[in-house]
């Protein structure tokens, strides 16, 4: 027996305030399973955004899952039912949210809208509805619309099938853009201002934390369409100007652009959004406190022993020895060591011990990775090991500690 709609609603009810709308082609509401007091201001939305109107001009062309997105990472997903070539019904998921927003946020968001000549009969009850929306990573939206799409079409179809509207290139010349851009780059350059400060009290800002799902390029005038790509070419560009600001706070060119490297690579593996901005933060993370270190440092050591403290900082995933940064330097272990421990007063394998641990607990603070996993990572030899070096060094376990940030 083939499945209804009726039934699809039913598996909803698994996701919380994930909804369900069939409309006519005038986006007229036929049924939903959204409660009664929510219909009205987030129906409202999806008029007043001309929605309607963009899914008749799709379907005249197209008949497969479409993706229709606002500012602020807001998304509804339409399933076209038609009749003898022509759109019959809209089946709409929706809306959800990307990534955590708060009510400060929605203000906003509601504002960029009320610009553009919106209007919303309840303003209060409409940003209640809206922190409600689950937030949905984009690759698990759309197998929900592609499952809602076999039930109305009786059809297979996959990711590659989906489209997704962009705003027209031309929302560059409205007032909202210009102060997108200008509020973006005013943000960013406080944050790279503060890395190459090296002020690990940014750390602490809870605007600065709140501002990695601030826009960033490109925003939605880019026209890019394939699924995720903009998030990727934003952490990408974010990569290279925290490289930027870390050699302008003191770090040598070839340590940031070879972590910048490592990072990109990273940034290029299959991640949802979530996980690439979390990524974006441990790469601001990381740039910052090595600018700190660098300035804590500046003029305390010889050339070659900052070529060395280089060197460890560079490789810090790999299994670091004594005698492979001596055969690097040109210099024998022996005066190596003495010339390391003369200067710094600790010995170098507990150097190297000390700043594998240190990145461990940056890990720990903005990763879900396992313990295990980060020690093999950090190319301790096992696990255990790593966790009694930890203890050592920070005075609790790996997994206390986390749970202490937390």
């Amino acid at each position: 027996m083939a499945m209804t709609t009726k039934d699809f609603q039913e598996l909803l009810c698994a996701v919380e305030h994930l909804y369900y709308w069939q409309c006519d082609v005038n986006g007229n509401i036929l049924e939903t399973n959204a409660p009664r007091n929510i219909r009205q201001g987030i129906h409202s939305l999806f008029i007043q955004s001309d929605f309607p109107q963009k899914v008749e001009i799709y379907s005249k062309d197209a008949d497969t899952p479409y993706a229709l997105g606002m500012y602020m990472g807001l998304e509804w997903f339409v399933v076209i039912e038609k009749k003898n070539g022509n759109l019959e019904q809209m089946h709409l998921l929706g809306p959800v949210f990307f990534s955590p927003v708060d009510e400060e946020q929605l203000e906003d968001f509601l504002r960029e809208y009320e610009g553009q000549g919106m209007a919303f009969h309840s303003r209060h009850l409409l940003i209640r509805s809206l922190k409600e929306l689950p937030v949905i990573f984009q690759k698990y939206f759309t197998q929900y619309a592609l499952m809602l799409d076999f039930v109305v079409n009786h059809r297979h179809l996959s990711y590659e099938d989906v489209n997704f509207h962009v705003k027209d290139p031309v929302d560059e010349n409205k007032e909202t853009r210009p102060r997108l851009y200008r509020e973006s780059r005013i943000f960013l350059a406080e944050m790279l201002g503060r890395l190459a400060m090296g002020d690990l009290s940014v750390l602490q800002d809870k605007k600065m934390k709140q501002g990695m799902n601030y826009a960033m390029l490109p925003t939605n005038a880019a026209a890019i369409t394939k699924p995720g790509r903009t998030l990727k070419d934003a952490a990408l560009i974010f990569t290279a100007k925290c490289a930027d600001a870390a050699v302008s706070g003191g770090m040598s060119p070839e340590i940031a652009d070879a972590l910048a490297d490592s990072y990109m690579g990273q940034i290029e593996k299959d991640l949802s959004g979530v996980e690439l901005m979390r990524l974006m933060g441990r790469i601001y993370e990381d740039y910052l406190r090595r600018v700190h270190a660098i300035k804590e440092e500046a003029g305390k050591y010889s050339e070659k022993t900052q070529a060395c403290m280089d060197y460890i900082d560079l490789h810090i995933k790999e299994k670091i020895n004594v005698t492979t940064i001596a055969q690097t330097s040109g210099y024998s272990v022996y005066y190596l060591s003495r010339q390391f421990y003369r200067e710094t007063g600790e010995h170098l394998p507990a150097y190297i011990r000390r700043k594998k641990i240190e990145y461990a607990a940056m890990l720990l603070r903005t990763t879900d990775l396992e313990v295990a996993r980060i020690a093999e990572d950090l190319s301790f030899c096992s696990a255990s090991h790593f966790s009694d070096c930890f203890h050592k060094t920070m005075g609790c376990s790996p997994s206390a500690y986390r749970a202490r940030i937390e």
